[in-house]
């Protein structure tokens, strides 16, 4: 039997950018520590859509403390994705040299198929799950993806740009939405 390897993933999407530590040994993932920090990457994006100085640095600011904490758990790989504020930007640039800047780490900005394809893979590592018919909706800050499937196969994945950061930003309302807003 193979011996784990501590990997960690960070996920920089709209809304938050999210940190996952865990031992991998083939398609097994044991979670050793995550966390998530708010960076509104989207916010103020989808009039221009052109990613803003201040979200842009919060974003690599948490990226930063993320790639200090995985080394801090020994973590022998990091790797760094981006998803739908960064794949529509028109600047992505900005986001990748204030992140590689801050981190020293690179980023792979994901197209939503690939968003779509890791969320169902995620979803069916789990062995109870794996053998059911399942429909998933990973409903994120700029899109969501649909994924239906069973086992290793994907009947249909799609990404929507729909989410709720794009929503909001579109259609904004009152806390809480008053009469007409409904």
């Amino acid at each position: 039997m193979s011996l784990p390897v501590r990997r960690a993933v960070i996920d920089i999407g709209t809304n938050s950018v999210k940190l996952l530590i865990a031992d991998v040994v083939g398609d097994d993932v044991r979670p050793l520590f995550e966390d998530s920090r708010q960076t509104r990457l989207g916010k103020g994006f989808y009039e221009s859509s052109r990613l803003q100085p201040d979200a842009v640095k919060q974003t690599a600011e948490a990226v930063a403390e993320f790639g200090k904490e995985a080394k801090a758990h020994e973590a022998k790989s990091i790797r760094v994705i981006a998803t739908s504020a960064a794949r529509d930007a028109k600047n992505p640039g900005d986001l990748i040299a204030a992140v590689e800047k801050a981190s020293g780490l690179k980023i792979e900005i994901i197209s939503g198929e690939q968003e779509a394809d890791w969320a169902f893979q995620g979803v069916t590592s789990d062995p109870q799950l794996a053998k059911r018919h399942l429909l998933l909706l990973d409903v994120g800050g700029g899109s969501t993806e649909f994924i239906l499937g069973q086992g290793e196969h994907k009947h249909f994945r799609q990404s929507f740009p729909l989410g709720t950061v794009r929503l909001f930003e579109q259609f904004p309302v009152s806390d809480p939405p008053t009469a007409a807003e409904f």
